[in-house]
């Protein structure tokens, strides 16, 4: 289990780090956490709803502009992660509350350049609300 933990914890580190430098998460990282996600949810159902929960509020977000494609493959996957969909509601509210903090510590002036990354938010949340960290 100890394995498992620090995987996804270094996976959360490279998927972060990409966003930070790209403003992408780039596919062959995210991908295969997607497939994981799949794969945890044929094995413990519950996954599903929190899967869905996270997922749908991101493509709602992508729809109007707010977040990329990358920003949604995660949030689904971290919502399988928290397994609920109660946990997975808390799990984005608290990626909300990262992103707008360091849009406003890092100051988001609104060009495109200064547009924030939601990886880092959603890594660090999920490792928070899973008990990775």
């Amino acid at each position: 289990m100890q394995l498992v933990v620090g995987l996804v914890g270094l996976w959360f580190v490279a998927l972060a780090g990409a966003d930070v430098r790209t403003r992408r998460l780039p596919n062959n990282v995210v991908l295969p956490g997607v497939l994981g996600a799949v794969v945890g949810v044929t094995i413990a159902p519950d996954a599903g709803g929190g899967l869905l929960m996270a997922g749908g509020i991101y493509v709602v977000a992508f729809w109007f502009g707010g977040c990329g494609g990358g920003d949604v493959k995660l949030a689904a996957v971290v919502g399988a992660m928290a397994g609920s969909v109660g946990a997975a509601a808390l799990l984005v509210l608290c990626a909300q509350v990262l992103t707008v903090g360091q849009a406003v510590i890092c100051g988001g002036g609104g060009r495109r350049s200064h547009i924030q990354a939601h990886g880092p938010a959603l890594c660090a949340s999920a490792a928070l609300c899973c008990g990775i960290w």
